[in-house]
């Protein structure tokens, strides 16, 4: 199982973005479309083969904005944020994406992988437990 607890801020991305939610969301698209190479690259290794579905993409974000709209009807103002959540849904519903959960942001572990005097103690625990609960 892949787990990518992952959040951006706009300064690190190749675009920039006016509204927190634009910049997780494009956090988010990113992380899925890594973790979704690194399926399939090691499908390959393990398998000889392309199979992908052997490993279970499951995503988080501290954002509950983003976490909300994916898992609602209501549209989104801009059009860009519309089309990368609606191409998030679309993953979601094909199982190409397990699911995305919501961890608040005290308890994002990759905390201590993007803001400076965060606790690595939440990740050091997961890793260690092997276990994720959102």
């Amino acid at each position: 199982m892949v787990f990518l607890p992952w959040h951006g801020s706009p300064r690190k991305l190749s675009q920039l973005c006016l509204v927190p939610i634009a910049a997780e969301t494009l956090a988010l698209t990113d992380a899925i479309d890594t973790g979704m190479f690194l399926a399939l690259f090691y499908s390959e290794m393990a398998c000889g083969r392309a199979k992908p579905e052997i490993i279970p993409l499951e995503c988080i974000t501290n954002n509950q904005s983003l976490f909300e709209n994916l898992h609602s009807t209501n549209l989104v103002c801009e059009k860009q944020l519309m089309t990368d959540i609606s191409g998030i849904k679309e993953l979601l519903q094909s199982k190409q994406v397990e699911s995305v959960g919501w961890s608040p942001t005290k308890t994002q572990p990759a905390d201590c992988l993007t803001k400076k005097g965060a606790s690595s103690l939440p990740l050091l625990q997961m890793i260690e437990e092997e276990v994720w609960s959102f």
